[in-house]
């Protein structure tokens, strides 16, 4: 991923030496920068987001976004409480069946899947590690 932006950029390359993969969350890939000055740099990068986000879907083979932050200040999102379903034999009164349609119900987030091996990858070439969060 760096090869691919440093020769678009060899300055956006070295900046990006100085930042860290810091989480993912969805499609949007969240690298921190330890200093603010380096966040602010890479926010003035014309182009830099772009370039970052083509190398990133080419080394993940998915599209993404991204998110710059300084990595002080980033907090990694709590999982959602898992919410036990009843037992099988209490009756639920006017619960929807399954298979009818909810025309007001908002309508589930698809899962979505993203290559480990390319994050782990992706991580050691920026200098971080990938901790798995068991939800």
């Amino acid at each position: 991923m760096m090869r691919l932006v440093s020769a678009q950029n060899r300055n956006l390359g070295a900046l990006l030496s100085s930042a860290k993969p810091l989480g993912v969350e969805g499609e949007v890939v969240i690298i921190g920068f330890d200093f603010p000055l380096l966040k602010q740099k890479f926010d003035q990068t014309p182009q830099a987001v772009s370039l970052v986000v083509e190398a990133l879907a080419k080394a993940m083979g998915r599209p993404c976004q991204l998110r710059c932050v300084v990595s002080g200040q980033y907090l990694v999102p709590k999982a959602p409480a898992a919410v036990a379903p009843p037992p099988e034999n209490t009756p639920q009164p006017d619960a929807p069946q399954p298979d009818a349609p909810q025309p007001d119900a908002p309508q589930p987030d698809v899962p979505v899947t993203i290559d480990s091996d390319a994050i782990r990858a992706l991580a050691a070439e920026l200098g971080g590690v990938v901790t798995e969060i068991d939800e």
